[in-house]
């Protein structure tokens, strides 16, 4: 019995250290998996902790991103306040330019007729002119030393503003300035005159002094024949032949003209002022072909008006007329004088659809009642019916004053009548729109609606007589306007 009692508790001593072995494998594995939920937890304060951190960057941004948005919409605000405050001084610094303008243009007025009274009186006052001639005479050298040096150093600035104040090429800015004018004009005609007392002088540069006074106030009789005599003492300066060619050509000596413009050239191979008068010259000979060669080097040398205007009026085909018209258009600075002088071709030689052409893109350009009326007119005189309807619902049409709407309703009252509708209802609102009293300027003749529809003339010569009032109306406008 004892053997089997020894055995039986081997066993049990062998069963309970497997189960102690399990229980600590059990230990180790609870110990790990404490640890491992240890490390679990550590990260994953790390990464609410990293959250934390995000967030609050994140609202740090986007409070910075509030206040930028914030200080934007502020500083819009103020720069548009800061705008229309400009704007509105712009506008007043403007007003009061025009009203400068307009009263600085009213004192050269003033002046222009005080200067003209000032010379009407230097020239009367003969007294004191022959007590000048008198005291020059008495100390001739001292005074040929005086005049030299005011010929030198004066006349050009005196010729300058003289001829600047009669031709109104510029206006007087002050009292100041008038009150030197009026010297000037003194001095020079103190000069001129004891100029002219020492006819007998031998100084060149005297002589050539009083050929540019008398050259740039248009005496070109008497300049030539200082010249003349500067030629006859070897004295002849060659930069004055151009002077002296045009006193030739002006005296009618086209030859000897022709001779020192050539010798002028030789030095100046590019002047276009000499191109063009020889052009002159020989367009007054009959050499057209010529004439047409010299202007058209004058317009290569110097893009001038003047000169493809001399060119164009020594030709006889329109077409080519146009063709310069049009290159004149295309390369001046200054096309005023061009588009005038190309219109009056264009309606003269009754070309109606370059005229269209033409008053379309001056309206495309500047969209005024005056280029508005112009458009008009010569979408009836070519009957563009489609143009026609668009035309009367412009916007522009409400803004034209009292006489342009008269203007409007009469021309549109003639399409009415040449396409055989009654114009009736348009001759009463012109009717009552003549015995409206607001006056505006208008310069309308409808020379050219009549040119153009002559052939047409009985269809409405009974509106012969509105018309008139019409033309009547705007004559009795412009005189009171301006005399107000």
């Amino acid at each position: 019995m004892v053997p089997i009692i020894l055995v039986s508790q081997r066993k049990d001593s062998i069963e309970v250290d497997s189960l102690r072995n399990e229980v600590n494998k059990q230990s180790l594995n609870y110990d790990s998996i404490r640890s491992i939920s240890k490390e679990i937890s550590l990260k994953q304060d790390a990464v609410i902790k990293n959250l934390e951190s995000q967030n609050s960057t994140i609202q740090t941004v986007s409070t910075i991103f509030a206040i930028i948005i914030a200080v934007l919409i502020f500083y819009a605000g103020w720069n548009a306040v800061s705008i229309e405050k400009e704007y509105t001084k712009i506008t007043e610094e403007k007003n009061k330019i025009i009203e400068e303008k307009n009263k600085i243009f009213k004192e050269f007025l003033d002046i222009r007729k005080d200067l003209g009274d000032r010379l009407i009186s230097v020239k009367e006052n003969e007294k004191e002119i022959i007590e000048i001639k008198e005291k020059i005479l008495a100390d001739k050298e001292s005074m040929l030393n005086q005049i030299k040096t005011l010929a030198l150093k004066q006349f050009d600035e005196s010729i300058k503003n003289i001829k600047e104040s009669k031709l109104n090429e510029e206006q007087t800015k002050s009292t100041e300035d008038s009150a030197n004018i009026k010297n000037k004009i003194q001095e020079l005609e103190v000069t001129l005159n004891a100029l002219e007392s020492m006819s007998e002088t031998i100084d060149p540069d005297l002589l050539h002094n009083k050929a540019d006074v008398l050259y740039k106030a248009q005496q070109y009789k008497q300049c030539k024949i200082i010249f003349e005599k500067l030629i006859a003492m070897n004295k002849f300066k060659q930069e004055y032949y151009f002077k002296y060619a045009y006193c030739l050509s002006d005296s009618g000596d086209k030859i000897k003209s022709e001779e020192y413009y050539n010798l002028f050239l030789k030095d100046n191979p590019k002047s276009a002022a000499v191109y063009n008068n020889l052009g002159i010259i020989f367009k007054k000979r009959g050499e057209i072909e010529k004439a047409k060669e010299f202007h058209l080097k004058a317009w290569e040398y110097q893009k001038d008006y003047l000169y493809i205007k001399n060119l164009i009026l020594s030709l006889t085909n329109n077409d080519e007329i146009k063709r310069y018209y049009l290159e004149a258009l295309s390369q001046l600075k200054d096309k005023k004088a061009a588009v005038r002088d190309y219109y009056y071709f264009l309606a003269n030689n009754k070309y109606y659809e370059e005229l269209f052409i033409f008053r379309q893109n001056l309206y495309n350009i500047e969209k005024t009642p005056s280029t508005f009326l112009n458009l008009f007119e010569m979408c009836v005189i070519t009957r563009k019916n489609s143009e026609i309807a668009q035309m009367i619902n412009d916007p522009i049409v409400i803004s034209l004053s009292n006489i342009e709407k008269i203007i409007f309703n009469y021309t549109l009252l003639i399409n009415e009548v040449i396409s055989n509708r009654n114009g009736d209802v348009l001759k009463t609102e012109i009717e009552i729109l003549l015995n409206d009293q607001s006056k505006s300027k208008s310069y309308w003749t409808f020379d050219l609606i009549d040119s153009a529809l002559k052939n047409l003339e009985p269809a409405f010569i009974q509106y012969n007589e509105l018309k008139e009032k019409i033309i009547t109306r705007i004559k009795n406008d412009n005189e009171s306007l301006a005399k107000s």
